[in-house]
């Protein structure tokens, strides 16, 4: 199977729980994940708490996207409670088609059990699978509390000196024409995604303000491609560090969109939350929620690109 920079061999329950953290980023807990496969490779993997199990309407629709006569699915249930996991992985299942599900198991993060089989193994994965990952990908966090810290801002602590930044890089850019304002986000957005703690503070909370600017924001947008995406993730988490709420929204929405065209759908899920909690109408936080409702795999960036040039991003599902 292919992950999204290094392409390793599977081999069994073991090796499906080495991966799945470097596939989300952060180690799952009292979750179900979905790993969906197109000619024995990875395309996308979901996460969903067990909870969303228990409203079968609801798990339906979340999974409904994820349907696709040339996919097949790897179910995993974390959790050490046998019958939310069976019922789960049932659940699951039916939605996406019995005969599509490759296997699915049960974990307790100790030991692992398929479905279906007596039995369990220690959860051992092979070093050389292990290694191989660790070369290749980004360390997973420890939880999904980690990821979503990495997009909530500044402390309380440092948010007065936030809010002085912001306000003085909007009286900055009150005072820039069109073509200034473009020039030195662009100027900024370049330096920021090959070395962002090169960024001042004074430089993140500017650019921060600038992307309150449609023409200014299509403009950053041009310079992305799936190839740089991860570099604008780091950018834009830099930028986050210090902008204050009033001024976050495009910003996470900017994040979001790099989290996905780079593969880290779970940093895109935890900038989309946040971005619903402070302004579920903004037009960016609502295209990225039509991806993450669509499963959309990373490869559809081209197509999602093509409407960012819009006054209003269209959105998606």
């Amino acid at each position: 199977m292919n992950t999204s920079s290094a392409a390793v061999r599977i081999g069994g329950p073991q090796d499906v729980l080495t991966l799945i953290p470097y596939l989300l980023g952060f180690h799952p807990h009292d979750s179900v994940v979905v790993i969906a496969c197109r000619d024995g490779r990875v395309e996308l993997t979901a996460r969903f708490d067990l909870a969303l199990c228990q409203d079968p309407p609801q798990l339906r629709c979340r999974l409904a996207h994820l349907c696709a006569d040339e996919r097949r699915f790897i179910l995993v249930a974390y959790t050490d409670d046998v019958a939310r996991a069976n019922e789960a992985l049932h659940r699951v299942g039916r939605v996406l088609g019995p005969s599509q599900v490759l296997v699915a198991l049960r974990t307790d993060e100790r030991r692992v059990w398929t479905r279906g089989r007596p039995g369990s193994q220690p959860v051992a994965p092979r070093a050389m699978l292990a290694q191989t990952l660790r070369d290749h990908l980004t360390a997973p966090l420890h939880d999904r509390d980690h990821l979503t810290a990495r997009v909530a801002g500044p402390p309380a602590s440092a948010m007065p000196t936030a809010s002085l930044l912001c306000a003085d890089a909007l009286a900055r850019i009150a005072a820039l024409d069109a073509t200034e304002r473009c020039r030195t986000a662009s100027q900024l957005a370049i330096r920021g995604r090959l070395a962002p703690d090169d960024l001042t503070d004074t430089d993140a909370a500017l650019l921060a303000g600038l992307m309150g600017d449609g023409a200014v924001r299509d403009v950053v947008w041009s310079q992305m491609t799936r190839d740089n995406a991860a570099e604008f993730v780091r950018l834009w988490l830099r930028v986050l560090d210090v902008c204050c709420p009033s001024l976050c929204v495009p910003v996470l929405g900017l994040a979001g969109m790099a989290a996905w065209a780079s593969g880290e759908g779970a940093l895109m899920v935890c900038c989309l939350e946040r971005g619903l909690s402070l302004d579920a109408a903004d037009p960016l936080v609502q295209l990225l929620e039509g991806i993450s409702v669509s499963c959309l795999p990373p490869s559809a960036w081209d197509t999602v690109a093509a409407t960012l040039a819009a006054d209003e991003p269209v959105p998606v599902g």
